[in-house]
């Protein structure tokens, strides 16, 4: 896939693991009536921001729109670890959900991933903390639905688009467990429903997209092996 790869009508693929760093998540953006929303922010080292920097700037940033929020599918530092820039060079407002939005803000090595994969999260405020299962957000004349999928995280939630195809940004929703980020298995069953039951065209999850038949074929991949434990 390419840079500003085209998802759907109002959304496009900004980022992803490879083209940067090893460590960055899928990015994408939406963008209505000169307004845009970022969901994830890829790992926050020089070259992510340098690529994200970019990916907006093909896409006519800052003259064609301006990126106001960017939402976090959870708190680990390859999907969120690009918020600082996000908020210092974008002024862009950070949501995300507790807990994981504590993490964000603590920088907490441990609960982000950070010490993982030996790189520093840099704390960032989050200015909207969602703590409802669903919220809806406006983005021009557009509305994405954030939901509440934890499992990976307490605080991991997909991004619904319904635009001329129903588009999921489920970040790690339906990735690994590990008692080091508090996951739950019993959630992560419920979340692969949540997801399911809103029947995507396209999926993205931190790693890769899914189109079509991929999407479904995925959706039943994951339901077959169940989420992998990592101690």
């Amino acid at each position: 896939m390419s840079l500003g790869f085209r998802l759907t009508r109002r959304s496009r693929l900004i980022l992803y693991p490879g083209l940067a760093t090893p460590i960055d998540s899928v990015v994408a953006l939406i963008i209505d009536g000169g307004e845009a929303v970022m969901i994830d922010s890829g790992s926050g080292l020089r070259a992510s921001v340098e690529a994200l920097a970019v990916g907006l700037a093909g896409l006519g940033y800052p003259d064609r729109f301006r990126v106001g929020l960017v939402i976090n599918t959870h708190g680990h530092v390859m999907n969120a670890g690009g918020d600082w820039w996000a908020h210092e060079v974008l002024k862009a407002t950070i949501a995300a959900r507790p807990p994981d939005s504590n993490w964000i803000e603590s920088g907490d090595p441990v609960r982000t991933g950070a010490r993982e994969v030996g790189v520093v999260f840099r704390g960032t405020p989050v200015g909207l903390v969602l703590r409802e299962d669903l919220a809806r957000i406006p983005v021009g004349d557009l509305e994405v639905e954030v939901v509440h999928t934890p499992g990976h995280t307490p605080g991991s939630q997909s991004v619904f688009l319904d635009d001329d195809q129903r588009l999921a940004l489920i970040g790690d929703s339906l990735a690994s467990i590990s008692p080091r980020w508090d996951s739950s298995e019993e959630d992560w069953w419920r979340s692969l429903e949540k997801i399911r039951e809103r029947d995507p065209d396209i999926i993205c999850d931190s790693v890769r997209c899914y189109m079509g038949k991929a999407a479904k074929s995925f959706l039943e991949q994951v339901e077959r092996e169940g989420p992998r434990r990592i101690e």
